[in-house]
C-alpha cells in the first residue's frame, strides 16, 4: 500500500463513519499516513524574538528551509504567555528589545519551572567577552552577536534542535 492508497483509506473511513471530513480529519489522515509509512518528520517549534522585523524574518526563512517551524515575535512582552501555550524547542531572543529587554525576560523564563528547561540562545548586538560571561551569568543557553553569519547561527541552534533536512 503506498502514501495515496493509504489516504483514500483513512478518508473513505472518516467519510464513512459518518465523521465530518474537516481540517483535523485531514490532519489524521496525514499523521496517519506519515506515522505508518516511513515519513514521520517532527517540525521542532522555534521561536525568534527580534524587534527588527527584517532580522527576524532573515531567521525565520533561514530555519524554515531547514525544516524547523519558526515563529517571530517582535517583541518580549507576550513571549512568556507564547512559551507555555506553545512549547518551543529553542527561542532565540533579543537582548536589546524596547520595553521588556532580553534581560528581564531570560530572568523571567529561568524562575518559572515549567519553562526552566528551554535553551535560550541570546541574539546582541553587544560582542565583547564581558557581555559573553553576562548572558551566561543571566540564564542564556548560549550567545551569538550581531551581525552574525547564518551558517553559523544554524550550527548553533542544530546544537540544541535537530533539523528535519
Amino acid at each position: 500500500m503506498n502514501h495515496y492508497d493509504a489516504a483514500v483509506l483513512v478518508v473513505t473511513t472518516v467519510a464513512t463513519n459518518d465523521c465530518q471530513l474537516n481540517e483535523v480529519s485531514v490532519t489524521f489522515a496525514r499523521f496517519y499516513i506519515d506515522l505508518h509509512y516511513g515519513g514521520l518528520q517532527i517540525m521542532h517549534h522555534i521561536v525568534v524574538v527580534d524587534d527588527t522585523p527584517a532580522l527576524a524574518d532573515l531567521v525565520m526563512r533561514m530555519l524554515t528551509r531547514y525544516g524547523y517551524s519558526v515563529r517571530t515575535l517582535n517583541g518580549g512582552l507576550q513571549l512568556i504567555e507564547y512559551m507555555r501555550q506553545h512549547r518551543p524547542a529553542l527561542v532565540l531572543l533579543d537582548v536589546g528589545l524596547p520595553v521588556k529587554d532580553g534581560w528581564t525576560l531570560i530572568r523571567e523564563i529561568r524562575m518559572q519551572p515549567d519553562l526552566a528547561h528551554i535553551p535560550v540562545i541570546a541574539i546582541t548586538a553587544h560582542a565583547a567577552e564581558e557581555d559573553r560571561q553576562r548572558a551566561f551569568s543571566a540564564g542564556y543557553t548560549n550567545y551569538i552577536s550581531k551581525p552574525f553569519d547564518v551558517q553559523d547561527l544554524l550550527q548553533m541552534v542544530r546544537g540544541y534542535v535537530p533539523s528535519a533536512v
